[in-house]
């Protein structure tokens, strides 16, 4: 059972409300996990950028670090979103 189906339960019946931010809790970070093994699976150059992103660095720091155009680092990070979506998803079927 996901922890979300168990905190509405919680949450419907006569549950702590306490309980449910615990459950909460729990799930975000279960869900940070998944996404940190994930960005583990780029290679090193999409890692960097992706953590730089997540660091909320701008662009033009982040194009001065890789060495490429504002506008290149833009699509990079859009692949990259996309390439995290596929694995967290074949990682979600498995």
């Amino acid at each position: 059972m996901h922890a979300r189906h168990l905190a509405e339960d919680i949450e419907g019946g006569r549950g702590d409300t306490l309980l449910k931010k615990i459950i909460d809790c729990s799930y975000k970070i279960t869900l940070g996990l998944y996404c940190y093994k994930a960005i583990g699976q780029l290679n090193k150059i999409d890692r960097l950028i992706i953590m730089m992103v997540l660091e909320n660095e701008d662009y033009d720091n982040i194009s001065n670090v890789i060495g490429i155009k504002p506008t290149n680092v833009r699509v990079k990070i859009h692949r990259i979103k996309k390439q995290l979506k596929t694995i967290l998803n074949s990682n979600e079927n498995e």
